[in-house]
């Protein structure tokens, strides 16, 4: 509960509750050992209530519902390949959308996104393993309510790349150097929080004591 704020407006929250429902299907194809398919479909409904000092309570929410479908393919038992597409729809009702005394309907936010994903794991020794996953988003909602003057909705490009290897030393000894690229490019229209990022990091794992 603040103790600092006037009248007419308040900054935090005094009460705040959520309540989320969610779905989940899959289907699952294996026609033989080394090959592996599947398709899922997640529902998620999640709705907020929110109340400020001396106001009424306030309702938002996201809807979403996401599609993915993988395959996995294992040609020999020291190659492991993954490619998966998801496609992820996702809207917010706030309550500006219904507010009647807007000039300007505030539509929610869409932020509908594709992402392929493609990894593979290779172990050329028993005590070595290589690592990569290369994964590509897209969303390009940017003039979803153009019509209005208000184009809300989500628009970029996103890749993250991972390159690791993995070696055990000993049995209870691994040494782990690590790879990783980002880079995330939004329309320049309504975001410039662009950027792109190289981390290189090293993990060791070993008993204790």
């Amino acid at each position: 509960h603040d103790k600092r704020e006037t009248i007419f407006s308040s900054a935090f929250f005094d009460e705040y509750s959520s309540e989320t429902a969610e779905l989940e299907t899959r289907a699952t194809l294996r026609p033989c050992n080394w090959f592996r398919s599947s398709a899922r479909y997640i529902l998620r409904d999640i709705d907020y209530m929110t109340r400020v000092q001396y106001q009424e309570w306030r309702e938002s929410g996201v809807l979403g519902d996401t599609y993915v479908f993988d395959a996995s393919v294992t040609p020999r038992n020291d190659l492991s390949l993954t490619g998966s597409f998801t496609r992820e729809n996702l809207a917010t009702k706030t309550p500006a959308t219904a507010d009647p005394t807007q000039t300007i309907p505030l539509p929610g936010f869409n932020s509908d996104v594709d992402t392929w994903l493609f990894s593979l794991d290779y172990a050329p020794k028993s005590n070595v393993s290589l690592i990569s996953t290369v994964s590509y988003s897209r969303a390009d909602n940017f003039n979803d309510f153009t019509n209005i003057g208000i184009p809300l909705g989500a628009d970029y490009n996103r890749v993250g790349v991972t390159l690791g290897v993995k070696w055990k030393f000993r049995h209870d000894v691994s040494v782990e150097p690590i790879y990783e690229f980002y880079h995330y490019g939004p329309d320049e229209r309504a975001d410039g929080s662009g950027y792109t990022a190289n981390v290189v990091g090293l993990e060791v794992s070993a008993p204790w004591g």
